[in-house]
């Protein structure tokens, strides 16, 4: 997916990202973000632009990652700290069911908590089950694949020196 800002908005951000050090393209999504978030685009004839009357100088700087990450956890309310703590603590992909009855609270409102947090960003629903993003998780698969394929080779390599 791609968005086509009109040329006016694209030179405003630029104005805007140009007065800080911007070292990563996550940033530049994250301020795109953030300025959906305040209802500051409008969208019309395949094109993005920034409404007239939304000012991006009263946004936060774009920051680093270990400060967007603070900053979007400091802005989840109790409920939903809770049950972000919870699905952690169980793995990472828990069901609503199982997080209603661990947190005694009911199904709807934990549906509710969950649609907020996939609206943050935070997880995604995947058929009743939702997902917490994590490059942990990548990587974890990733050193998986990279083992059952170590694996595989030291079989095959031992399977032809007892031959």
């Amino acid at each position: 997916r791609a968005l086509y800002f009109n040329n006016q908005s694209a030179a405003k951000i630029m104005r805007y990202l140009n007065k800080y050090d911007v070292t990563s393209i996550a940033q530049v999504i994250r301020l795109i973000k953030t300025i959906d978030s305040k209802d500051g685009l409008m969208f019309a004839n395949y094109q993005v632009s920034i409404k007239n009357d939304f000012q991006i100088s009263t946004l936060k700087p774009p920051s680093d990652t270990m400060l967007q990450v603070a900053d979007l956890l400091a802005s989840l309310d109790p409920q939903e700290k809770r049950i972000i703590e919870c699905a952690a603590f169980i793995g990472s992909e828990v069901n609503a069911s199982t997080l209603s009855v661990a947190l005694q609270i009911s199904r709807l409102e934990t549906l509710v908590s969950l649609r907020r947090l996939e609206k943050k960003g935070l997880i995604k629903d995947i058929i009743q089950y939702f997902s917490f993003f994590s490059k942990l998780n990548v990587l974890k698969k990733f050193i998986i694949i990279v083992y059952k394929f170590l694996l595989i080779f030291l079989v095959l390599v031992q399977v032809s020196i007892l031959h």
